[in-house]
């Protein structure tokens, strides 16, 4: 089976980038080629470790669109609305030369509909209605120890803001580290561990395919799937963990959080791709049916743990099998800590929507 071509980093950035408050505000609208408006406004400035002394407030931030930019770059894509919760409005202290870390949870907003039990921001413009009619079979992973689950890293050198800072710059934090212990790989490991814990033998593929290259990690990644498929066909759930990115016109990072046993627990990503003309995927629609199964199980657990599945028109390698999605471990704002915790929410989630019964 031949490997697709590279999704560039453009498909791997967040869909968020423009916010507008949905309160009064008055907001400058920018046309760019006749086909993109996007909203001007401030966000609040949320510190990531919220003193027991302040008061906590709720504001509503609307996300209409987004203008992610790589490099001079943009990549323009249209959004449904969102809901945004801010868990403090009071501007934190950043230090010169670095920028603020906001802290929120991202909800859908009430305008949009479930599909199927799950919010989905159908970027691919799919008609989605078999979904509410789709019988899926479970994909009833054993717990007897053989291999069914894969797991591996496209972007593996992704990583987090491990000092849980409410600012970053160049002084302050990477967002990419080759330490294992330190990157997504490590949030691989833990989801690995539920499982295997659970009787669920996993792959755990280490390799970090972008330290050779970030565009061009999807062929790497590739080749690599489809070595392990061939010496474990038995495999029914495929997954690539990454750690999303969301950087705002003014340069702000998000961190998206909600409470997991107290504590916070990044936020999480599904994404689903329906192919392209490198590599076609006609098995989208059962991927994305998984994908449904699984945010369910996760909000179950936690609730609003998942942001939105996003479904578009990208490979992701996911034309190499059903049951293989690709999820995003929170951003470059949250901590290792929160994306372990959403790691683990993750692992529960994969044994209560697939485990055999």
């Amino acid at each position: 089976m031949m490997c697709e071509n590279s999704d560039s980093e453009k498909d791997k950035l967040s869909e968020f980038d423009s916010v507008r408050l949905s309160v009064p505000i008055f907001s400058a609208v920018l046309v760019l080629a006749g086909v993109i408006a996007v909203s001007l406004g401030k966000p609040p400035i949320v510190p990531c470790n919220i003193s027991g002394n302040i008061s906590v407030e709720k504001s509503e931030l609307i996300i209409p669109l987004c203008l992610p930019v790589v490099g001079d770059i943009p990549m323009i894509t249209f959004l449904p609305k969102y809901s945004v919760s801010a868990f403090d409005v009071a501007e934190s202290e950043v230090p010169k030369n670095s920028l603020p870390v906001i802290s929120l949870t991202m909800m859908p907003h009430s305008s949009m509909s479930k599909e199927n039990g799950a919010y989905i921001n159908n970027e691919a413009k799919k008609d989605l209605s078999f979904l509410n009619e789709y019988d899926s079979s479970e994909l009833d992973l054993e717990s007897d120890g053989s291999v069914q689950v894969i797991i591996y890293h496209t972007h593996g050198s992704e990583s987090y803001n491990n000092d849980g800072l409410s600012y970053y710059g160049d002084e302050f934090y990477d967002v990419h580290s080759s330490e294992m212990s330190e990157n997504v790989v490590h949030i691989g490991q833990v989801i690995t561990e539920k499982l295997r814990k659970y009787g669920i033998g996993v792959v755990h593929d280490t390799t970090m395919y972008d330290l050779d290259g970030y565009d061009d990690a999807y062929d790497r990644s590739c080749n690599g799937v489809e070595n392990l498929l061939a010496l474990y066909p038995q495999t029914k759930l495929i997954l690539d963990i990454h750690r999303d990115t969301i950087v705002l016109s003014d340069g702000s990072k998000y961190r998206p959080v909600t409470e997991w046993k107290n504590k916070p627990a990044a936020q999480m990503m599904i994404l689903v791709g329906t192919g392209k003309k490198t590599a076609p995927n006609d098995h989208w629609e059962t991927n994305l049916s998984f994908a449904t199964e699984l945010y369910r199980a996760a909000e179950d657990l936690c609730e609003n743990i998942m942001r939105p599945i996003l479904l578009r028109n990208s490979g992701y390698n996911q034309h190499l099998s059903t049951g293989s999605l690709l999820v995003e471990m929170g951003t470059c704002g949250n901590s290792l800590e929160e994306a372990e915790r959403a790691a683990e929410v993750l692992g529960d989630a994969i044994i209560r929507a697939f485990a055999k019964k």
